[in-house]
């Protein structure tokens, strides 16, 4: 049975934001990745750490190389909303473990670890639920990577850190252009693209608790085309019982010129991970040994492979057309004992595999500084195949089978976004989206019973209009009305008493 509850079919978020800001003030801003731009100002900090060893507080303080706060390209210094750039810089610096790592310092994201490696993102802004993620779209070079973004868009997946250039993060004024489950922001890591020339580099990393990290990188460019080679390799484990993990990370990127002043951009990328999961600890068991776990048993296995194809034209001096068409697969096993190791007699299999394909094409129209309309659309298929077994014991790896569920989501997409400056300094930004999602679930239970099916089909108009007025001296005064769109997950889309 389909519930077409509103609380269940979709949330959406309306969001006022007015204000001043200076540019010392924590709105660090976005730059991309082929647009140069001047240093405005810059900023340092002491950061103080605490580390808490055997059951001791041991107060230390680290003095870091500055962190630069930077001015972003015209074009993304004109977004009328609250803006944050992480940058190369920033990144090389800090030497984070994960993506995670790096955010939780950025002001309005609330970003709790799981087990300290960074695996797994729970990010949440602006005080929405962090958990796997869920009201936080996730991008790399502007594309999701959330195993299923319609249907079950929980991160059990991160792109590594050694893998990302920068990070742009926006709130505010993004649901038009960016979609679905931008309540809470947008995060979008930016990979690095080839270099001019050529650059090797081999790095290894020793963190606490015998975790070792390695990253070779190769690029270079031939004749116009850029090749640019990434690969990173974690084992070991962190301070805790049962954190062990092996991760391998690869990825290559060709970009080419197409046509008279085309570019071509090809990503391939692969992951492989195995992991242990230490599980939680009650009061009394962390009080006697905070490293220990009582589940020795528990093992995650991710498994990514994806490519990216993105093209761009010039069509006139003023219009330009660009799209990009990705696919994915994901496949993630986790293996959960039915209790801690002293009480565990078998165990709960939960398998699952992904497959996403979709195709975003745009055309982006600037006849001069003041007027610039971006107008496209974007097909999206995703398939989830959803299985879950018993095992007769703690670490078996086959069982009875307790269910298996099909689970598709088909979204077409349209959207228009504009920004006008009516006079010197004010920008004007409406956008408008439109999303038509169809999702069905098939389920079949233990013993040939069938769970049930489900179809539901939602549609929403969403966007908003922002306002930004660059004042003297580096003031702002910018704010944005904006409604957006959260599908409902397959747990919400169907009844659960009758399948």
């Amino acid at each position: 049975m389909i519930q077409r509850a509103f609380s269940a079919q979709c949330m959406r978020s309306l969001f006022l934001w007015m204000g001043f800001f200076l540019f010392t003030f924590p709105r660090l801003d976005i730059a991309t990745a082929d647009t140069p731009f001047e240093a405005k100002e810059e900023t340092a900090e002491t950061l103080k750490q605490t580390q808490k060893v055997d059951g001791e507080d041991n107060q230390f303080k680290v003095k870091l190389k500055e962190m630069t706060i930077k001015a972003q390209p015209h074009e993304l210094k004109d977004h009328p909303g609250a803006t944050t750039v992480i940058t190369k810089k920033t990144i090389e610096d800090f030497k984070p473990l994960s993506t995670v790592e790096i955010l939780r310092r950025v002001p309005g994201i609330h970003a709790p670890d799981e087990y300290g490696r960074g695996l797994r993102p729970n990010i949440g802004i602006r005080g929405m639920n962090p958990n796997r993620s869920e009201n936080v779209l996730l991008l790399l070079d502007g594309v999701p990577f959330q195993p299923a973004v319609y249907g079950s868009p929980s991160a059990y997946f991160n792109v590594p850190i050694e893998q990302v250039e920068r990070i742009e993060i926006l709130r505010g004024g993004a649901s038009a252009l960016y979609g679905p489950n931008t309540v809470g922001g947008v995060i979008n890591y930016i990979s690095p693209r080839p270099p001019l020339e050529q650059e090797i580099s081999l790095r290894e990393t020793i963190r606490a608790g015998e975790l070792f990290s390695t990253t070779a990188s190769y690029g270079n460019t031939f004749n116009k085309t850029g090749i640019q080679f990434l690969y990173n390799n974690k084992i070991g484990k962190i301070v805790r019982d049962n954190t062990d993990i092996q991760v391998n990370d690869v990825s290559l990127r060709f970009t080419f010129p197409v046509g008279h002043s085309g570019e071509g951009d090809l990503r391939l990328s692969g992951y492989n991970e195995e992991s242990d999961t230490p599980g939680g600890l009650t009061a009394a068991q962390f009080k006697a040994n905070p490293k220990q776990s009582q589940r020795s048993h528990d093992e995650f296995f991710g498994r990514r492979w994806a490519a990216t194809f993105k093209y761009s034209q010039p069509i006139t001096s003023s219009l330009t057309f660009e799209g990009t068409t990705y696919a994915n697969s994901f496949q993630r096993d986790w293996f959960i004992a039915n209790g801690p190791d002293a009480t565990a007699t078998g165990n709960t299999q939960f398998l699952r595999d992904f497959s996403v394909v979709g195709v975003r094409p745009t055309l982006s129209w600037s006849p001069n500084r003041r007027i610039k309309i971006i107008s496209g659309g974007k097909f999206h298929f995703e398939e989830l195949e959803d299985v879950v077994r018993s095992g007769t014991t703690p670490d078996a790896r086959n069982g009875t089978l307790d269910q298996e569920a099909e689970l598709t989501s088909l979204a077409g997409v349209l959207f228009t976004s504009a920004k006008f400056e009516p006079i010197e300094g004010l920008i004007i930004s409406p956008g408008i989206r439109y999303e038509r999602v169809t999702q069905e679930r098939e389920i079949g239970l233990r013993a040939g019973v069938g769970g049930g099916n489900g179809r539901l089909t939602t549609s929403e108009i969403v966007g908003g209009i922002g306002l930004l007025y660059h004042l003297p001296r580096g003031v702002e005064l910018f704010g944005n009305y904006s409604r957006n769109f959260q599908p409902p997950t397959f747990n919400e889309a169907t009844d659960p008493t009758s399948g």
